[in-house]
């Protein structure tokens, strides 16, 4: 019995690590990615920037668009953005323009909250950001400089392959 109350009501983290490990092994399973995104609406509420982010990844991973999930999530993501960790903003910012979903608020908030983590990215991270700003068509000088201020700090890592 309480096993099936687990099943029927998982929690976010349960939630959203169904959802990464399916678009992980890139399996499209509509109706399963449907009850994702009904229960993780249900629940969204109590999602914390981590489910949030890897939710919208999960999706748009394996081109599953859920637009009422995709619209709770931008609207959830905005409360709780100064607390994303970089992995956290990049993720999201990705998961959006890869599915070509431009939302102006969102992405101005994490393009604000990514200007002021920057010294915090990766070199991957750099790339995923100025890869998904220039999908979007999202012009912000202020952050692009910074992102290539902050490439060539990278620079003498790098080597040819």
């Amino acid at each position: 019995e309480q096993c099936c109350a687990v099943v029927s009501r998982p929690s976010p983290r349960n939630l959203t690590n169904i959802a990464w490990a399916v678009a992980t092994l890139d399996i499209k399973d509509m109706p399963l990615m449907d009850a994702i995104a009904k229960e993780s609406l249900r629940q969204m509420h109590i999602f914390n920037p981590q489910n949030l982010s890897n939710t919208v990844w999960s999706f748009a991973k394996i081109s599953c668009t859920h637009d009422p999930l995709l619209d709770a999530i931008s609207a959830a993501a905005l409360r709780p953005l100064a607390t994303f960790d970089p992995l956290g903003l990049v993720n999201t910012l990705w998961a959006f323009a890869t599915i070509r979903r431009l939302d102006r608020p969102l992405m101005t908030a994490i393009s604000a909250a990514s200007l002021r983590r920057l010294l915090q990215y990766t070199p991957q991270q750099l790339t995923n950001t100025a890869w998904s700003l220039a999908k979007l068509l999202v012009r912000d000088g202020p952050l692009m400089e910074a992102i290539a201020a902050q490439a060539c700090n990278f620079c003498a890592q790098f080597h040819a392959q």
